[in-house]
């Protein structure tokens, strides 16, 4: 799943960029983690972004929770 997310990553931001400073390519990446967490739909979640799935999954999981010790 990482491998897949960095791929994601260079394509859709760094493939072929220059970026102007160090600063710069932080904030385009930051930026782009939002984007990506809260607005691009993902195929695999049926279409919704990961927020959003996170949102549905909460509110319909009845299982148990059980604390790791």
């Amino acid at each position: 799943m990482a491998e897949a997310w960095v791929a994601t990553f260079k394509t859709e931001l760094v493939d072929g960029r220059r970026f102007p400073s160090y600063e710069h390519a932080e904030h385009e990446t930051l930026h782009w983690i939002g984007f990506y967490n809260e607005e691009r739909l993902h195929e695999e979640l049926g279409d919704v972004p990961p927020s959003e799935y996170e949102r549905m999954t909460i509110k319909t999981d009845t299982r148990t929770k059980v604390a790791a010790t």
